[in-house]
């Protein structure tokens, strides 16, 4: 039960949500110590809210410990999220591709539900790999989470990526009409740009408070790149100023920096987002 209340919490990919399945899987640890199943579903929240969250580094870097101490204390337990885990911290942590794309491949025999994981599919598509993220997520789609909004989310972005508009659209219609996720709004929006369409992208982010509080950045990018480059300019300057007292991040601050054309300053954010914050968006780039 615990382990399905962090699960769906976890869905949510805001900072909220991941707070709560952490608190789950807390308590599930209070009556099975040091448990390495816990554990390792543990390590696999902090990687998911290493996406989404506050301190993306510091995720990855806790995963990464949780790990160990399942390696160190339960030798011979192989459990697929402690793989995923190692995987993802080898990508991140150590852009270590080669030996990532080892161990990936590892948690994906242990279990299939690996496949489906978001960082395994940014992996895939770093790689020149897309059109094979999209089917896993189809068959996801199909077979298994038929009925979650955020999985259609996932793949209606790689769809995105991969310039399988038409698709897309399709895919975000139903993830809104199962469920408006905030993530089905920022893909929206996502789609609008891809099409050609900025004015209907600015639109589309604005919808939806929380894609704006998670990915405070987009709406200024949007902004500018549909003409309105004073708000876009506003927005970059807020977000900078932001920084100074409390986490905003580097990555966010970036693509607000493109709205408002300012490409050095853009520049500077991507290399702290890459470098400093090790966030999953920008080590894709490899």
């Amino acid at each position: 039960m615990l382990f399905r209340s962090a699960w769906k919490a976890s869905n949510q990919c805001t900072v909220e949500g991941y707070e709560r399945a952490l608190q789950f899987l807390d308590l599930a640890l209070a009556d099975h110590l040091d448990h390495p199943l816990v554990l390792a579903r543990k390590a696999l929240v902090y990687i998911d809210r290493s996406i989404f969250g506050l301190s993306p580094r510091k995720d990855l870097e806790r995963a990464r410990g949780l790990v160990k101490q399942i390696r160190t204390t339960w030798k011979g337990v192989d459990l697929w999220e402690a793989t995923l885990a190692e995987a993802c911290g080898k990508m991140t942590l150590d852009f270590a591709w080669d030996e990532a794309e080892g161990v990936f491949s590892r948690a994906v025999a242990q279990h299939s539900d690996a496949q489906y994981h978001p960082l395994y599919l940014s992996f895939l598509t770093a790689r020149g790999q897309v059109h094979k993220a999209i089917d896993a997520l189809q068959v996801a789609v199909e077979e298994i989470y038929h009925g979650e909004s955020v999985v259609r989310t996932d793949l209606a972005f790689f769809q995105i990526l991969a310039g399988r508009l038409s698709e897309a659209a399709v895919t975000v219609e139903a993830a809104l009409a199962i469920e408006p996720h905030y993530m089905a709004h920022v893909d929206a929006a996502i789609l609008k740009e891809a099409e050609g369409d900025p004015t209907g992208a600015y639109k589309a982010i604005r919808k939806s408070t929380l894609a704006n509080s998670a990915m405070p950045g987009l709406k200024f990018l949007f902004a500018g790149l549909s003409g309105h480059r004073d708000v876009a300019r506003a927005g970059f300057e807020q977000l900078e100023k932001r920084r100074k007292t409390r986490f905003v991040p580097a990555s966010q601050i970036a693509v607000a920096a493109l709205g408002a054309g300012r490409l050095d300053a853009a520049v500077h954010w991507l290399r702290i987002a890459t470098f400093d914050e090790r966030h999953i968006h920008m080590t894709m780039m490899n």
